[in-house]
């Protein structure tokens, strides 16, 4: 009798035991998936604080390090550095790779076929060889055009309509910008049509405003046209107050260079929309979207930006028709 009360203790006690115990450990739990790594690859400079791109995933719900892992390389404006780079990402195993201008979407490129890749900041996207069809891209690229086409012919027109005297213009581009290096000569062309002396400058990067527009101003031209590319949209006040204390009107793409100090701009409003479009792309592709199948997304409206200020500062009437048709006059 007292053997069978001893051995009910013991049963007692072990499922009191086991009532104690935290069920995880009774029954472990399955192990959580990874979070999805996302490379951002760009040939900007580093930033001290949120990127675009975390700032427009935010919005949409993803928290770095809590939703996902976003691995961010910035090449400091040494292009050279971006095929080491989207190498390392690849090596990373990352789920995609968004990658600002033509030369991070080509490093990525020549890294992966078989890595999604997301391009943002890019005006030709079929001409660079990334994708087959702005509608169908096939492969593994897809992006965020920020401009429909080339509309170069278009700021050319628009600076004769507000400069009529012009007669000599320069064309600014920066040397490791693939995309720029390639419709130069379309550029010349162009204003050669309109009656124009073109003349190109290439440089490599923004340590060179201060000489490149002295000589500039130096052999005559009388205005700017300023190849689009990231570089110079982030170090966009630095390029027209060198610019501007030449005497040199700039024509740009964004209304955002026209706040900066460009005297007139025709093309988005600004590059920040495209990071939240681009987000929206981010988020499909992690959920298993084919990149080949998303069409590229373009922007819709184009803006025509004046800076009067400028206008004044340099001497320039700009024609009431001019201001009439802008779409937003700084003053």
């Amino acid at each position: 009798m007292m053997r069978r009360l001893a051995w009910a203790g013991l049963i007692l006690a072990a499922c009191g035991v086991g009532a104690l115990l935290p069920r995880e450990t009774l029954h472990p739990a399955a192990t959580a998936p990874p979070l999805p790594r996302i490379g951002s690859l760009s040939p900007n400079f580093s930033l001290t604080g949120p990127s675009p791109l975390q700032n427009a995933l935010r919005a949409i719900g993803y928290r770095d390090g809590a939703d996902m892992l976003l691995e961010q390389r910035f090449a400091d404006g040494v292009d050279e550095r971006l095929d080491g780079f989207a190498a390392e990402l690849v090596r990373d195993q990352v789920k995609l790779i968004v990658a600002l201008n033509p030369t991070a979407v080509l490093a990525a490129k020549r890294a992966t076929t078989a890595i999604p890749i997301l391009f943002v900041s890019i005006s030709d996207p079929i001409a660079l060889g990334l994708v087959s069809s702005l509608s169908h891209p096939g492969g593994n690229i897809t992006g965020v055009a920020n401009m429909p086409s080339d509309l170069s012919m278009k700021r050319l027109e628009l600076l004769k309509d507000a400069m009529p005297e012009v007669r000599r213009v320069a064309i600014l581009a920066r040397a490791a910008n693939t995309n720029s290096r390639w419709h130069m000569g379309d550029r010349v062309a162009l204003g050669e049509r309109l009656g124009l002396e073109m003349r190109a400058y290439v440089i490599a990067g923004p340590a060179e405003y201060d000489a490149i527009f002295t000589r500039i101003a130096a052999e005559g031209m009388q205005a700017v046209l300023v190849v689009q590319d990231s570089v110079f949209h982030v170090t966009r006040v630095r390029m027209a107050d060198a610019a501007r204390a030449r005497g040199l009107p700039l024509v740009a793409d964004s209304l955002e260079e026209a706040e900066a100090g460009a005297l007139l701009t025709y093309g988005v409003a600004s590059y920040l929309a495209a990071w939240d479009r681009a987000a929206v792309y981010v988020d499909k592709i992690v959920r298993g979207a084919d990149p080949g199948e998303l069409p590229v997304d373009q922007p819709l409206e184009l803006l025509l930006g004046v800076n009067l200020h400028v206008a004044q500062e340099l001497g320039i009437a700009i024609p009431r028709a001019i201001l009439l048709r802008a779409n937003r006059v700084i003053e």
